[in-house]
């Protein structure tokens, strides 16, 4: 009778092993049963500690790749606000009456990308410099209001960047580079 019960057990964790989401359950007496789940007076065994795991199975094959990200969208602009080089459809303009700040229209809604702006040297400008700063356009918290402080529009597509002279104190006109993730 041992063998009959060795090998219905066996039976069982086959079974087990073949059945998505089932669980092998014992009752008081040792008997070991398939369902999805256990009842209340059995209790969850896991196959492994029966010794019933087999060896690693081999690595499946490599997936599709996924499509490219959309990349990087780059800009170079001199202290003038003519551009240098660009990655492609964004337009400069310095703001009127705000000396140091620059409006880039980008083409699309920015107000959710990562920008980073720096200052360099180019065309003769290759004394020191403060940082530059960015912002969006946009209806406050969480972009600035273009249109009450400098009378630009409220775009989600233009990024206001500010350049600062060396105390970072002064706006200041200053080439600057502008990165959009």
């Amino acid at each position: 009778m041992r063998p009959l019960a060795i090998l219905s057990t066996v039976a069982l964790v086959l079974v087990a092993v073949a059945a998505p989401g089932a669980v092998l359950c014992r009752r008081k007496t040792g008997a070991l049963f398939v369902r999805d789940a256990c009842t209340r007076k059995e209790s969850a065994v896991d196959p492994a500690a029966l010794g019933l795991v087999g060896p690693k199975g081999s690595t499946g094959q490599q997936g599709m790749p996924g499509p490219p990200g959309p990349g990087a969208r780059t800009l170079v602009v001199d202290a003038d606000g003519t551009i240098v080089a660009q990655s492609g459809g964004m337009t400069v303009a310095p703001v009127a009456g705000f000396t140091g700040y620059y409006a880039v229209a980008t083409g699309t809604d920015v107000s959710t990308a990562t920008i980073q702006a720096t200052t360099f040297g180019t065309r003769g400008d290759t004394g020191f410099r403060g940082s530059a700063l960015v912002a969006v356009c946009g209806a406050a918290p969480t972009t600035y209001d273009c249109a009450a402080h400098l009378g630009i529009p409220n775009d989600p597509a233009t990024i206001v960047v500010l350049t600062l002279d060396p105390s970072n104190t002064v706006p200041q006109p200053h080439p600057f580079s502008l990165s959009i993730l």
